[in-house]
C-alpha cells in the first residue's frame, strides 16, 4: 500500500528535526570550547536525539524506494537497546550503499567506510549508552541505584581523549606542551568533526539518490550538511538552537 499524504509529510519533517537536532547538538558543544563548564548533558541529548531519527528515517525512506511504502513500527523493535545507534549505523552502510551507489562517486566510498570506521562507532557507542542508561545518571545515584556505566561528563571526556590516541602526534603535543589549552582544543575540534562529517554523510544518501525521489525532495533540509568541505568540518560553527535549518 502507497504511502499517504500525511505520512509523507511527517516523514519530511521527521528529517527536517533529525537535521535541527544534529546542528543544535554540534552549536552547544562549540559553546563550551571556553572551558568554563561541563554541562556536557543538553548537546549529548541534542546529538543522541538527532541522530537516532536521522539514522532511522533514512532507512525508512530506502525502504520506501526499494518497496514504495514505508516499513511498519515492527521496522525499530521497541526495547531496551531501541536507542542503540551502532546497529542503525551498519544497517545504513550495509543497506543504502549500493554497488550502482558507490561508483557514483568517490567520496562515496570514503562515506561507507566512515560510517563502519572504529572512530565513529565509539562515538555512536557513548551516544547509545546515554540514550540507554545514562541519561538519567545523577538522578540514579540519588535514588540508590549504581550506574552501569560513566556520567555523561566523563564519557565526553573521554572521547576527546580517545580522539587524542587516533592522532598520535597530537597527543605528543599536547603532553609535550604541559597539556596545552590549544592542542586540547584541537582535538575538541577533532570530535566536533566527526559528528558533522556523519551529517554530511546522511546528507549525501538523501540527495545523491541513494533514498530514493521522496528523500531528494527535501535537499533543502540537509543542505548546510551537504555543502561542507573537508576543511568546514572541522571549523564550522553550527547554531546551538538551530531554528533555521
Amino acid at each position: 500500500m502507497p504511502p499517504t499524504k500525511f505520512q509523507l509529510m511527517s516523514a519530511g519533517q521527521e528529517l527536517l528535526t533529525a537535521v535541527r537536532l544534529t546542528s543544535s547538538g554540534l552549536g552547544q558543544l562549540k559553546e563550551l570550547d571556553d572551558l568554563t563548564s561541563d554541562f556536557f548533558y543538553l548537546p549529548m541529548l541534542s546529538l543522541q536525539a538527532g541522530l537516532e531519527r536521522w539514522l532511522k528515517i533514512t532507512l525508512c525512506f530506502h525502504h520506501l524506494s526499494t518497496s514504495g511504502n514505508f516499513p511498519s513500527s515492527a521496522f525499530f523493535p521497541r526495547s531496551k537497546s531501541g536507542h542503540d545507534l551502532v546497529p542503525l549505523l551498519k544497517k545504513v552502510a550495509t543497506q543504502c550503499y549500493s554497488a550502482e551507489f558507490l561508483s557514483k562517486f568517490d567520496y562515496t566510498k570514503e562515506d561507507a567506510i566512515f560510517l563502519s570506521s572504529d572512530q565513529l562507532i565509539r562515538f555512536a557507542t557513548m551516544l547509545s549508552t546515554f540514550g540507554q542508561t545514562t541519561r538519567y545518571y545523577h538522578l540514579n545515584v540519588v535514588l540508590g541505584e549504581i550506574p552501569p556505566h560513566q556520567s555523561p561528563e566523563m564519557a565526553w571526556d573521554d572521547l576527546v581523549g580517545s580522539v587524542m590516541d587516533d592522532y598520535p602526534e597530537l597527543r605528543a603535543k599536547f603532553f609535550e606542551s604541559g597539556f596545552s589549552i590549544e592542542h586540547l582544543m584541537t582535538a575538541i575540534r577533532f570530535s566536533r568533526s566527526i559528528i558533522a562529517r556523519l551529517g554530511r554523510s546522511l546528507a549525501r544518501l538523501t540527495t545523491l539518490g541513494a533514498l530514493g525521489r521522496e528523500a531528494e525532495r527535501h535537499t533543502g533540509y540537509v543542505w548546510k550538511f551537504l555543502q561542507l568541505s573537508d576543511e568546514d568540518i572541522f571549523n564550522k560553527d553550527f547554531p546551538s538552537f538551530a531554528k533555521d535549518f
